[in-house]
């Protein structure tokens, strides 16, 4: 896991090289606009709907952003991810609940 790319990140490095904006620039190289609030938290594959919900409201809570979610064996860092959960899945989320 070297980091994700983020809507505030791509903001940031828009603003930071603004009107030289290079279209080659590499994904990697945006990975130095990340910020530490900009979390993402890695859950084992055994991780419950339920258990995911309840880590972006816990966190919401104490005031960190939470990016994603990444779900990978084990929770590890240094296996592919099976899947990555955002912000914008919690309504389908929800939905699984009803």
């Amino acid at each position: 896991y070297l980091g994700t790319l983020s809507e505030p990140m791509l903001a940031r490095w828009v603003e930071d090289t603004f009107p030289n904006v290079d279209p080659e620039t590499k994904v990697v190289d945006l990975l130095t606009y990340s910020k530490r609030e900009e979390r993402v938290i890695f859950v084992d594959d055994k991780t419950t709907i339920f258990q995911a919900i309840s880590i972006f409201t816990k966190r919401y809570q104490a005031g960190q952003r939470v990016a994603a979610l990444i779900v990978s064996e084990k929770g590890r860092t240094n296996v592919l991810p099976i899947a990555v959960l955002t912000l914008a899945d919690l309504p389908a989320l929800l939905h699984e609940l009803d």
